[in-house]
């Protein structure tokens, strides 16, 4: 007699294991076999995500002079404590210590693996995130030109501090994705201590300690209420400290000296990194200068400036047009108004738009509600939507934003088609 054959499994619902590691827990499927088998509907954008990180150190790699680093994105760096107690010195110093003590290459060839490391920190970070997270705004929202890739698109000015900030913000966002309690106080207490030392290497961290202190809220829901207050008031305490005294050190010509003398025992060239330019806007030459200078440098450019604007909004649509903005008003206003007075007081637009849609874009990935629909295949109009938004726009860090120099940094069409272009 013909036996009748077992019911097969059913097939997985839509919507089904959201949280990835209670399913693997559950059935035994890991994480891994979930990829290979391309049934994580994370996985194209996360490929491509790192596609562009890489095509970005690779870009920032080839731009760097181990003996020349007259990069802004360096000099910021190389400011350290051996003038004496100043402003934006903590990473400097660390980095100093660690070269004398551990390395036999140059001071400059351990900040270029610092930076990229930093921004790999990030990838990896987000990339956990993006596993854990079912919803069809993903990959609108880790493929944004304003958000991660940024970095990668302005080789000149994305490897700056802010990578500690990120970082820090990414520790807290996974946090929230964690149901230990005890791994939940490490990674807030982690990415807290983190971002004091990031408010330590640039003193306008300051302005984003509200953006910090709310994600820290979120990710200690599940503790007792008096583990947040305890953290929160810790927190501030210390990013008060550290900011007055570094208003009291803002640094001079003497110490800019001392710094520079360290430097040069190091092997890199005086005269690069330390020469004054009298505009304040020149890494450790711009230490003690006013930031009048500045200001008039924005008040002078504004009508080029202003278009910025248009740019920020079109970054922050996948957040007003999905609704998330709405149900997360309070955060949406924090992560803008923390980076208003920066566009006054500094003339990297991109790079404050690009503080606020991180901070967006983390906070998203603490509160991203899951979708059933998250794996279903997309619609023609949806992809072509997508690939318009992922390719055919970008966000100069400074001055004009318009602006897609010889350098490949902006992942637009012509810009891919260049980049790739260099291996042929």
């Amino acid at each position: 007699m013909q036996t009748e054959a077992p019911p097969a499994t059913p097939p997985q619902r839509d919507g089904d294991a959201i949280d990835v590691s209670v399913h693997a827990a559950g059935t035994g499927a890991s994480l891994a076999h979930r990829l290979w088998t391309y049934r994580h509907p994370s996985l194209v954008p996360v490929l491509f995500l790192w596609l562009v990180i890489a095509l970005g150190i690779d870009d920032y790699g080839r731009i760097w002079s181990p003996t020349v680093p007259g990069l802004l994105t360096s000099n910021d760096w190389l400011i350290n404590y051996e003038g004496g107690f100043v402003r934006r010195g903590l990473s400097g110093e660390l980095l100093y210590l660690f070269h004398r003590a551990f390395t036999s290459s140059t001071l400059t060839q351990d900040l270029l693996v610092l930076q990229m490391g930093l921004y790999v920190a990030v990838g990896v970070v987000v990339t956990i995130l993006a596993l854990r997270t079912r919803n069809r705004l993903l990959p609108w929202v880790l493929l944004s030109p304003a958000a991660v890739l940024f970095t990668s698109y302005n080789a000149l000015g994305g490897f700056r501090e802010e990578l500690l900030f990120f970082v820090a913000l990414g520790l807290i966002a996974l946090a929230a994705h964690t149901r230990s309690a005890r791994r939940v106080a490490a990674l807030c207490s982690a990415g807290a201590a983190l971002y004091v030392v990031f408010l330590l290497s640039w003193e306008a961290g300051i302005l984003l300690l509200p953006v910090v202190v709310l994600c820290l809220r979120e990710a200690l829901r599940p503790l007792p209420p008096a583990w947040f207050r305890r953290l929160a008031t810790t927190l501030a305490a210390a990013s008060a400290v550290a900011f007055i005294v570094q208003a009291i050190h803002p640094g001079n010509a003497a110490v800019v000296a001392r710094i520079c003398s360290s430097l040069a025992r190091a092997g890199i060239p005086y005269r690069v990194n330390c020469t004054p330019t009298g505009k304040g806007i020149d890494g450790l030459a711009s230490l003690g200068q006013s930031w009048h200078y500045t200001v008039h440098e924005v008040l002078a450019n504004w009508p080029g400036y202003g278009f910025f604007f248009v740019w920020f909004a079109l970054a922050l649509a996948p957040f007003l047009v999905s609704g998330w903005a709405r149900r997360h008003g309070t955060f949406t206003l924090v992560a803008i108004a923390c980076v208003v007075p920066l566009f006054v007081i500094g003339s990297d637009y991109g790079r404050w738009i690009h503080l606020s849609i991180m901070s967006l874009t983390f906070f998203w990935f603490m509160t991203a509600e899951p979708e059933p629909r998250a794996d279903a295949p997309k619609g023609a109009l949806e992809v072509l939507a997508l690939s318009a938004w992922v390719t055919c726009w970008s966000l100069n860090y400074w001055k004009d934003p318009f602006m897609v120099g010889g350098l490949w940094n902006a992942l637009d069409l012509s810009g891919l088609l260049r980049h790739f272009h260099q291996y042929l």
